[in-house]
């Protein structure tokens, strides 16, 4: 088969590949541009460490896309890491790909390969066994400690689930077509020899055919199996250019022969091919094993063995040869004599030793932080850290003396830079490393993810047109944590469905949940003594990002640069938060019918301020109606939260809904001391500062039910276990709720505190900061102050920046202080 015209199939999302070497031009433009184009997103590669070393060193084109579009993970073994796995995943179905080429360009174009496909699905039970024996193989060279790796593991889990329950086939399976198959790799205490041997269970074999590039100097391994199997009779098929086999190992009492393989004068031969034929079936053994020591290995495990994997398939007797197209090379007559062959030579050593001992280790960038785990020879305390740009030049960027994090990653805080880091490399005194992939999981996170449906795409374009906020913003943050939900800990399906309390909180709360309840994150970390602010983005990189750019860029903050429209005068941001939508449909509708004055000259004075009257009246009832709808909005949205809540505990991505609302509700809203009713304004300003409905009554409704000492639901609240700090989207959604519970108590206390609403406010202000968990130097950070600044200009309802500021800070000299911080002066 041609596997790069197979790549062209769709219907997978995810695809993991192994190999010894890569080459990442080859692999980039080749491979991963016919996965990407098929749909197949996810993806990951595992390298041998010292080759992927190797290739880092300048033996192969630096990556352009690695980290950021697709994963490389290094692996280790006794010998080398050398199978040459390509497993793809889908919903439905999978296919198995097991095979002698590397992921180089030779590998992937020159050489000649021999591979082999094995496709399942939920009704193919012996051909998914096989899948989730490569599956388990796979995995267990992917480092899950890696945040990227990990998120792109849960993915595949996530939409893979017909595969991931079938249990694993640790022998043979039999296949839909009538043949018998087995996925051989290293992990078993037998060799791939001796489980050759064993499946072909005593067959005579009247003949073993080889193909192989690679041999044992003294046969050792050829041998090993031919007295394994009892064959009678080796064929050495030869082929290439310079077609080689060590002659002088042959003794008089071996029975090989040789013969060449037809079309491959200029090819060299690289794939690893056993046919043992017997009376009764052909033993087909293909895959990346050569017929080494190493690689086949003898009757017991040798302490130098690679890393292999092979497919093993018991076929028709007389199949392999013809599916293989090797009838015509075995042809009568066209024996060598070994006196024909080149001079055997070993293979040029490559450096892979060497290379992996320069190997600095692992970064990736987290928001405004580099994180590196040091290999063991860059771990010294003097080592340091270089940057490099996407063609491997050093980039003038001088990093901060690092911190240490709780899994042993030195991490610098990132200076604003205009372009982000590719590569980093590290020096140890004269010792320098080669060049290391820097990997962004928040980008890799919306590069790997799958097709967004149709509905998705009309969403999100709505965010990035800056359309008008409304309720539709929450359907929206659905669809999100639908389409993301991943953590088998959650499902956004689970609510509403009468899944009881305790199951979904034994679930949330078990070990493997890496979640805890908000209190208890706050209350267990550490905080900081430098006054240096350790806020992270939980949702870097995930769709959620997309709604916080939202909901920023509404009161004109701009968190980072992306690739949205801005919203940057102030009459763009009032727009955006015209409350319209389901809310304002019955407003809309009654000014549609109001009456338009004529503009008949002959029409009286009288007649015309009698319409004009009406007009007024219909726009006036207009707004009632939509107080009103505001009003039961605000109470339906606290009922739903409190009954979400009931069902599953609550995630981080709450925090949008409840931001959004604030932000919807006081759009509507007019200024204080401000009689809508009696003067002109904007038409979407509904809610009054005081009287009937008034918008500090329904914002402090609204902020009760999440903070509130009766119903609190900033307590069902969990994030996961991860950075010291808060996540800056979760200290965003805080720092709105600051501001408007502040502007709601300025509100109160300018109507005499409209019968006691004041007081209540106020104590409701305590808790909303004390339930923040912020310490005072985070509630005093420029994040926090930017978005009270934001939206005091956002908002022009007669609150001033000096007033807010002030308040706030008054605020937060009530905080409880821990012991190590000294107070803040207000």
């Amino acid at each position: 088969m041609k596997l790069l015209d197979q790549l062209y199939q769709q219907d997978y999302h995810s695809c993991v590949m192994t190999s010894f070497g890569i080459d990442f031009s080859a692999f980039e433009n080749v491979l991963l541009t016919r996965l990407r184009a098929a749909g197949c997103n996810n993806n990951l590669v595992i390298a041998d460490t010292g080759m992927l070393a190797y290739a880092m060193g300048s033996a192969s084109e630096l990556p352009v896309h690695a980290g950021r579009r697709y994963t490389v993970t290094g692996a280790n073994a006794a010998g080398v890491f050398h199978p040459k796995v390509i497993l793809q995943l889908g919903g439905k179905s999978g296919r198995l790909f097991v095979s002698s080429a590397n992921l180089t360009a030779p590998g992937l174009g020159g050489n000649k390969e021999v591979i082999g496909q094995v496709v399942a699905s939920p009704g193919l039970v012996g051909e998914s066994q096989l899948l989730a024996s490569a599956w388990r193989y796979v995995r267990s060279f992917l480092d899950l400690e890696q945040e990227a790796v990990a998120n792109q593991v849960a993915r595949m889990r996530k939409h893979t689930a017909w595969l991931m329950d079938v249990p694993p086939a640790d022998g043979l399976v039999s296949l839909s077509n009538g043949d018998t198959a087995a996925f051989l790799d290293s992990s078993s205490k037998q060799t791939i020899a001796s489980r050759f041997g064993n499946y072909i269970s005593g067959d005579v074999v009247k003949r073993l055919i080889v193909v192989s590039p690679y041999w044992d100097e003294d046969l050792r391994a050829l041998r090993t199996l031919q007295k394994a199997i009892g064959a009678t009779e080796i064929c050495v098929l030869v082929g290439g250019p310079k077609p080689s086999f060590p002659i002088q190992a042959l003794k008089d009492s071996d029975s090989i022969r040789f013969y060449p393989l037809a079309d491959t004068e200029s090819r060299f031969v690289h794939g690893k091919v056993y046919i043992a034929e017997t009376k009764h079936a052909d033993h087909v053994l293909y895959g990346s094993a050569n017929c080494t020591m190493p690689g086949m290995g003898g009757a017991r495990l040798s302490p130098g063995r690679n890393e292999e994997a092979c497919l093993y398939r018991r076929m028709k007797q007389g199949a392999a040869l013809v599916e293989l197209r090797l009838v015509a090379s075995l042809a009568k007559g066209r024996a060598l004599k070994g006196e024909e062959l080149p001079k055997w030579h070993l293979p040029p050593d490559v450096p892979r030793d060497a290379a992996a001992a320069r190997h600095p280790g692992r970064f990736e960038i987290k928001g405004s932080y580099l994180l590196w785990w040091p290999s063991g020879p860059y771990a010294h305390a003097r080592a340091h850290v270089e940057l490099l740009d996407q063609d491997g030049i050093q980039m003038s960027v001088a990093l901060n003396a690092p911190t240490t994090t709780a899994d042993e990653a030195r991490r610098y805080i990132l200076p604003a830079l205009n372009q982000m880091p590719f590569f980093a490399r590290a020096r140890a005194g004269d010792n320098t490393s080669v060049a290391s992939i820097i990997v962004l999981p928040e980008v890799l996170r919306q590069e790997t993810r799958e097709p967004r449906s149709r509905r998705f795409e009309e969403e999100s374009s709505r965010l990035k047109s800056n359309e008008r906020i409304g309720p539709w913003i929450l359907d929206f943050i659905d669809l999100i944590a639908k389409a993301e939900a991943v953590d088998d800990d959650h499902d956004p399906d689970q609510i509403n469905t009468g899944t009881s309390r305790s199951a979904v909180r034994s679930r949330a709360t078990s070990p493997a949940s890496r979640t805890l309840s908000y209190e208890e994150f706050t209350a267990g970390r550490k905080v900081r003594q430098d006054r240096k602010v350790g806020f992270h983005q939980a949702f870097a990189g995930s769709d959620f990002d997309l709604v916080r750019s939202y909901l920023n860029r509404l009161i004109g903050l701009n968190s980072r640069q992306d690739g949205y429209g801005l919203i940057e005068d102030e009459s763009g941001v009032r727009d955006a938060l015209a409350l319209e939508d389901e809310l304002q449909q019955d407003w809309n509708a009654a000014k549609d019918k109001a009456p338009v004055p004529s503009a008949n000259p002959e029409l009286s004075e009288a007649r015309r301020k009698q319409l004009e009257a009406k007009e007024l009246l219909a726009a006036n009832a207009a707004r009632l109606a939509a107080r009103f709808d505001i009003g039961d909005f605000s109470v339906d949205f606290s009922n739903q939260m409190r009954k979400r809540a009931k069902a599953t505990p609550l995630l981080p991505q709450d925090m949008f809904r409840l931001r959004a609302v604030l932000l919807m509700m006081l759009g509507a809203s007019y200024p204080i001391g401000w009689d809508r009713l009696r003067m002109q304004g904007t038409e979407w300003q509904v809610l009054p500062a005081d009287g009937e409905l008034p918008w500090a009554r329904l914002i402090g409704r609204v902020l009760s039910a999440f903070f509130g000492e009766h119903s609190d639901l900033i307590g069902e609240l969990r994030v996961g276990l991860g950075p010291e700090g808060p996540a800056v989207e979760l200290v965003e959604g805080f720092a709105t709720c600051f501001w408007a519970i502040q502007a709601c108590l300025i509100a109160a206390e300018a109507k005499n505190g409209m019968y006691g609403l004041d007081r209540l406010l106020s104590d409701l202000s305590v808790r909303i900061y004390k339930r923040s968990g912020l310490s005072q130097v985070e509630l005093q950070d420029e994040t926090v102050l930017a978005v009270l600044e934001k939206m005091t200009s956002a908002f022009p309802l007669g609150i001033s920046q000096d007033e807010m500021l002030s308040l706030h800070h008054a605020s937060v000299a009530k905080v409880p202080l821990p012991q190590q911080l000294e107070p803040i002066a207000t």
